[in-house]
C-alpha cells in the first residue's frame, strides 16, 4: 500500500488487477483501486475536490478531476477515515496514477492540497 501524508492528512492508496472486466486482446485493461484517507491532523476537514493523472505505458496522460469522490464530499473529524473504491480503465497493461485532493477545514474555511501517492497499476501478464 502507498502512502503518503500531507498537513496531517494521511493518502494511502491500493490497485487490483480486474480480470473479469479487462479484455487484453482488446487493449482494455481494467484497475480498481481503493483509497483510504485518514484525519490525523487537529482538524474538522472536508473533501472539496480531486485530480488525478492516468499515465499509460505509453506515456500518454488522461487527467480526471471534478468535486468530491465517488459523488460523495465526506467530512473528517480527527482521527476519523474514509475508504472508497474507484477504477480506471487503460489501454496497455502497466500504467501509474497520482493526483491530490483539495481539502477545507472547517473552522477556518481554509483550502489545501493533499497528495496522493503515486501508485503502479500492473496487469499480472507484465510480471512474467
Amino acid at each position: 500500500m502507498n502512502a503518503l501524508t500531507t498537513q496531517g492528512i494521511t493518502v494511502r492508496v491500493d490497485a487490483f488487477y480486474q480480470f473479469g472486466e479487462s479484455r487484453p486482446i482488446d487493449s482494455s485493461y481494467i484497475f480498481a483501486y481503493r483509497v483510504k484517507i485518514t484525519n490525523n491532523s487537529p482538524y474538522v476537514v472536508k473533501l472539496i475536490s480531486r485530480y488525478w493523472e492516468v499515465k499509460n505505458a505509453l506515456s500518454e496522460i488522461h487527467t480526471v478531476e471534478g468535486e468530491g469522490v465517488i459523488g460523495q464530499q465526506p467530512t473528517l473529524r480527527p482521527g476519523e477515515e474514509h475508504v472508497y473504491m474507484s477504477w480506471t480503465p487503460l489501454e496497455t497493461a502497466m500504467g501509474w496514477m497520482k493526483g491530490y485532493y483539495v481539502m477545507e477545514t472547517q473552522e477556518e474555511f481554509r483550502r489545501f492540497k493533499v497528495q496522493i501517492p503515486e501508485f503502479h497499476l500492473l496487469a499480472p501478464s507484465i510480471l512474467n
